[in-house]
């Protein structure tokens, strides 16, 4: 079957989020604007990287943070960033999964932390844009969202497609 063959049928695999029936579905339930947009992800997590950063060493200082609580949320950030890089790219090394207690907490203090501003009026563009990141990166560690799965098989598949497409125009 040609590839520009308009009547080709693809199969497209129903992950767990797009499955009928799920209670996510329910209009309580909405789901992560954002939560396939994995570059916009990474970007945040690289974002929140540079800002804890810069800005810890001096809450620090100014004793309004605790160093072993900057640490922490900077390490977790961290594996956040690198975790993202692997499931966009398939490059760097994966957190260990008993890390994972630290990035949802530290993804819960930024959205707490965001709320906040939000709550004192602060409600810009790049707050609420901010907001949706977050609510989608928790979104990803939930327990059975199975991310780094999908990516790896993601990445298995047009592998084995371009090698495939490869050997037809050989």
């Amino acid at each position: 079957m040609r590839q520009d063959d308009p009547f080709a049928i693809t199969v497209v695999y129903l992950g767990p989020d797009q499955r009928p029936g799920l209670p996510e579905e329910h209009p309580e339930f909405g789901l992560p604007l954002f939560r396939h947009e994995y570059e916009q992800l990474h970007a945040q997590c690289e974002r929140a990287v540079a800002r804890r950063e810069k800005s810890y060493p001096d809450l620090v200082a100014a004793r309004r943070l605790e160093a072993q609580d900057a640490d922490r949320d900077l390490a977790a950030w961290r594996e956040l960033a690198a975790e993202w890089l692997w499931i966009c790219t398939g490059t760097g090394e994966l957190p260990s999964d008993a890390t994972l207690a630290n990035r949802i907490a530290a993804v819960e203090l930024a959205a707490d932390r965001l709320e906040a501003e939000l709550e004192r009026g602060r409600r810009t563009e790049a707050n609420l844009y901010q907001h949706h990141l977050l609510e989608a990166l928790h979104w990803h560690l939930r327990p059975g969202r199975q991310t780094r799965f999908y990516a790896d098989l993601n990445r298995t598949l047009r592998a084995e497609m371009r090698a495939q497409s490869e050997r037809k125009a050989a």
